[in-house]
């Protein structure tokens, strides 16, 4: 893993939808439509990105390098965090009589919803689960005040997380090769184990 995860989890979610709604469907970027070539209809733009408060002081285990059965996990310094997307829908062509929007919405939706998370090999050694979010009208509005120039369009916000970009390779733990057990000793006097001595037993 390394900085690429936000940039390979956004594919990973334009492919999913494109492969609802249509190959060359999405743009990756704000919701302008002035932005959007012939075949776009759907904009996927991540608007919002910040640490996630629980997980963000707890470690985090990853695969080590080569995997096998027998390795341990390894501990990743990484920070996780959570990507909130606004993806919306455009109406193509723009004189098209009936509510086609509606219906790719509806496509994309029903795409996200029957698999939600992102795990290997898109991202290696982390599942991160994509859910729709209840967004304010108050607080979306102040997302599309940021293109004063594009009209509202039909919009719906996804929260991801966790998404953890991690600072270096993870070292891993060697494995356990060998056990050995350390017994008591019996002596004249009693039995030993460890520190602990027991008083001899009478007849």
């Amino acid at each position: 893993m390394s900085a690429d995860a936000i940039a390979d989890l956004t594919s990973a979610v334009r492919d999913r939808i494109e492969a609802a709604v249509g190959a060359n469907s999405v743009h990756i970027g704000p919701p302008v439509g002035a932005d959007l070539t012939a075949g776009e209809s759907v904009t996927l733009f991540l608007f919002h990105v910040e640490p996630n408060r629980e997980l963000r002081n707890v470690d985090h285990y990853v695969d080590p390098p080569g995997g096998g059965p027998d390795d341990l996990l390894a501990v990743s310094e990484g920070l996780p965090l959570d990507l909130r997307y606004v993806i919306s829908v455009f109406r193509r062509p723009t004189n098209a009589a009936d509510p086609v929007e509606l219906q790719v919405l509806g496509k994309l939706v029903q795409a996200l919803a029957a698999r939600p998370t992102y795990t290997d090999p898109v991202l290696p050694g982390q599942t991160v689960r994509l859910t729709p979010e209840p967004y304010p009208m108050e607080e979306m509005s102040r997302v599309w005040g940021l293109f004063p120039t594009t009209p509202y369009q039909s919009s719906i916000v996804y929260l991801a997380s966790p998404v953890v970009i991690t600072f270096a390779t993870p070292t891993p733990a060697a494995p356990v090769t060998q056990r050995s057990l350390r017994g008591g000793v019996l002596t004249g006097t009693g039995s030993v184990f460890g520190d602990r001595s027991l008083p001899e037993v009478g007849p």
